[in-house]
């Protein structure tokens, strides 16, 4: 599949299919129906159709292509393999080193119209959608390929499950559950994962709800990118007692050094202690939000010395 994937031979280890085509003058057609193929990536079945555009000439290429099928098992390390060209490479690769584990099922595709706009980033263009169930997945939401050589690295989110969509130019991980690497204590209820504008300055942005251990998410925020940020303001913090949080990060692929984040830690009645030398808070209550640049508290109530 020339032009369409960046591997251009894509080995099947079983393919069934009826094969009809039609030549009338200049207009030819390709018929593939109860198609059925499998390879170590992926198992499916699908419908394809595909006939030369009107016009004359090169107009007539590559052609009209309506493909819709099912696929019942999906290697979540290999989807790289079958991203169009149409998305630009850090995309490609993002994926690549994204997703390090991980499998999906029930993934449904249907990609509809004139291949010479392909990959259809809109609705006029033509029809390019994706959806699929995803399990046991570990996501490097922000890979070390992205990462200054020296940086600290943020936690990558594992077990995750949830759906993914790509609809058009988005790509989309919704009301997933997950873990964190490392904190099996820290349990993210809900979590969505969004990259826009897959073929032009995609930015990855994560949003999560958790609860769970106040010295994990200490302990995360001093060891990812955020603690350098803060001036590793909270280095020497101690905490304990569980907690509700609140986080959002948004990351551009091309540009990790703009990335922005945003969140809150609801204390429920924790004890805090933000350095040796200041006294330890006990009940905790309120809220503490934070940013890449700092934090602040608010409404808080706390009992000391």
């Amino acid at each position: 599949l020339p032009g369409v994937f960046e591997e251009k031979l894509i080995g099947l280890d079983q393919l069934s299919t009826t094969v009809q085509w039609k030549v009338d003058g200049t207009h030819t057609s390709l018929s593939l129906s109860n198609l059925r193929f499998s390879n170590a990536d992926a198992q499916g079945e699908a419908y394809v159709k595909w006939q030369t555009a009107s016009g004359d000439g090169a107009a007539r290429f590559p052609g009209m292509l309506d493909v819709q099928g099912v696929l019942s098992r999906v290697d979540g390390t290999r989807v790289h393999r079958y991203l169009p060209l149409g998305l630009h490479k850090e995309v490609r690769d993002y994926v690549r080193d994204a997703v390090v584990a991980g499998s999906a099922s029930n993934v449904r595709f249907k990609v509809k119209g004139n291949l010479h706009v392909f990959p259809f980033a809109t609705q006029k263009q033509g029809d390019f959608r994706i959806s699929a169930d995803v399990s046991n997945v570990t996501y490097a939401y922000a890979p070390p390929s992205l990462l200054p050589k020296d940086s600290p690295q943020w936690p990558a989110l594992t077990q995750v499950s949830g759906e993914l969509v790509i609809d058009h130019s988005v790509l989309q991980v919704k009301g997933a559950r997950a873990s964190v690497a490392a904190l099996p204590g820290l349990r993210i209820a809900k979590a969505d994962a969004v990259i826009d504008n897959l073929y032009s300055g995609a930015t990855v942005t994560v949003t999560a709800e958790a609860q769970g251990p106040l010295a994990d998410v200490l302990n995360v925020v001093n060891g990812s990118p955020l603690g350098p940020l803060m001036g590793r303001a909270l280095e020497n913090a101690s905490a304990s007692g569980s907690a509700d949080y609140r986080f959002k990060l948004a990351l551009p692929i091309a540009a990790v050094d703009r990335a922005t984040v945003r969140g809150s830690i609801a204390l429920a009645g924790n004890d805090l202690q933000v350095t040796p030398q200041t006294p330890r808070l006990t009940r905790a209550r309120g809220i503490i939000n934070f940013s890449e640049t700092g934090f602040s508290v608010a409404g808080v109530q706390a009992r000391s010395l």
